[in-house]
């Protein structure tokens, strides 16, 4: 549920018989909801356990039942963020029958379609996750080598007598990274339009920049991702 309709969406005052697992979720998903509006708006360090609870409108005792602090607030949030999205971007690329420009294909546009649902998290899961703790970077670390995996089987179909660097599947996560956070923080264009740029940039080192360009601009009259053979 996006943030701004958590908010709207409070319990009964008073006692009530909801079951206490839905009330611990409900309390859970409007602190995700707080932290996500103070620190998009704001950023990490300037966010404090404070203005959390009074954003949330939870009380302090009640944000200790879950969270020890800030930074564990923050790194249970992404965790979740980042384990729904990529488990969605992989059963995307896994479901697609077609080669692997095609899987790749198939896991980008889903990507950016979480991305576009839910700008402000995103900004916040990709772009603040470096300012709130050892843990947080290590988490976003791991996470984009999990998709360096799906990456990394582009390198059985490169041509014959290319050496790919050992790196860079690395590259290429911290170019699209930067690529996606530079159109999160300017707020300006269709994160979803952005598909063609991103094929290019991702395929072209394992099929070359023409193969690229065919597999990612289909509409200008080239193959269909799902028909190319590397």
């Amino acid at each position: 549920m996006p943030e701004d309709e958590i908010f709207r969406t409070t319990l009964p005052p008073g006692r009530h018989h909801l079951p206490r697992d839905f009330v611990a979720r409900h309390q859970r998903e409007r602190l995700f909801a707080a932290i996500v509006k103070l620190v998009d708006e704001q950023g990490y360090p300037a966010t404090s356990l404070t203005q959390i609870v009074k954003t949330a409108g939870v009380a302090r005792h009640t944000f200790y039942e879950h969270f020890e602090d800030k930074e564990a607030l923050f790194l249970a949030l992404f965790n979740e963020t980042a384990e729904a999205a990529f488990q969605t971007i992989a059963k995307a690329f896994e479901a697609e029958p077609g080669p692997w420009e095609a899987k790749v294909r198939a896991s980008t546009v889903v990507m950016l379609g979480l991305i576009a649902q839910d700008p402000a998290r995103t900004r916040v899961c990709m772009i603040e996750s470096q300012s709130a703790g050892a843990a947080a970077v290590a988490r976003r670390s791991e996470t984009m080598q999990l998709l360096a995996v799906m990456l990394k089987a582009g390198r059985e179909g490169a041509p014959s007598g290319v050496e790919l660097p050992d790196a860079l599947e690395d590259i290429l996560l911290g170019g699209l990274a930067w690529m996606i956070n530079k159109r999160l923080v300017s707020e300006q264009g269709d994160i979803e339009g952005m598909l063609p740029e991103i094929l290019e940039f991702v395929i072209a080192p394992y099929r070359g920049n023409a193969a690229a360009r065919k597999i990612a601009r289909p509409e200008a009259g080239h193959e269909d991702p799902s028909a190319a053979r590397g």
